[in-house]
């Protein structure tokens, strides 16, 4: 399932949820600001129901799996989660859920399509020490993956990701933008597997172009944008877009 890093959708219920009586008054609903600056794995947090009762590590991964509940995080002034609780959604909740994301997904879909033969837009690309990047001045075919720290589905593609970088890095320029900050970057991938081989802030292309994440983009030799791929089937369609590219630039 293709995670949707549109914070205002996927926590729009959590600002309006009053608080439970079993959370403690010195905790407080975090909003999505503060959840975006959370690295997993959570430590010395306590999982429970809407009923207050205490959740297992399965038990919490089958409800995201499922995806018919709402995580809501509490917690301390310092920042820090404290207690995630799991709210089962309404059947009215699910099915307003399924339409918003066909919805964004139909608008996504278009608005990527059309970049297709364009120049790809530089806006918003630095390096994490915030000096700006070029991805169009290699001389070869580049390939972007957008991704961030908190993103089930980008972690999951990784490890099929880098062996592709590792298969075609003298052959084509990778760049992974993500939408974090150098120093979430920097906690991050001391525990996590991170795209090869840079990592640039682009949160103003989140903002102007990207919905769903992962997504990869492909551009020729001269920044034009040759192809635009979501989670959905994008290890095999990479696999099979590079060869293509890589076959064609060979007989040049």
């Amino acid at each position: 399932m293709i995670r949707v890093f549109l914070l205002s959708l996927v926590f729009a219920s959590a600002l309006n949820a009053q608080p439970y009586d079993f959370i403690p008054k010195e905790y407080h609903l975090m909003t999505s600001e503060e959840k975006a600056k959370l690295v997993p794995p959570y430590t010395g947090v306590s999982f429970l129901m809407d009923d207050g009762k205490y959740l297992e590590n399965k038990d919490v991964a089958a409800m995201k799996a499922n995806g018919g509940y709402e995580q809501l995080f509490y917690g301390d002034k310092k920042g820090n989660v404290r207690i995630i609780v799991s709210r089962k959604l309404s059947d009215a909740e699910l099915q307003k859920r399924k339409e918003d994301y066909l919805k964004l997904k139909t608008e996504s879909h278009e608005k990527l399509n059309a970049l297709i033969g364009k120049p790809f837009p530089e806006m918003g690309l630095t390096n994490l020490d915030g000096t700006p990047f070029s991805v169009t001045n290699s001389g070869k075919s580049t390939v972007l993956y957008f991704w961030f720290t908190n993103c089930p589905e980008c972690e999951k593609i990784l490890p099929e990701f880098n062996k592709l970088y590792n298969t075609y890095k003298d052959r084509f320029n990778f760049v992974s933008p993500t939408l974090d900050n150098k120093q979430l970057v920097e906690k991050y991938v001391k525990t996590h597997i991170t795209p090869q081989p840079k990592l640039v802030a682009g949160s103003e292309l989140k903002k102007q172009y990207i919905d769903f994440f992962p997504t990869v983009m492909i551009l020729d030799r001269e920044g034009n944008i040759l192809a635009v791929q979501d989670a959905t089937g994008m290890i095999e369609n990479l696999k099979v877009k590079l060869y293509e590219i890589s076959s064609k630039n060979k007989v040049k």
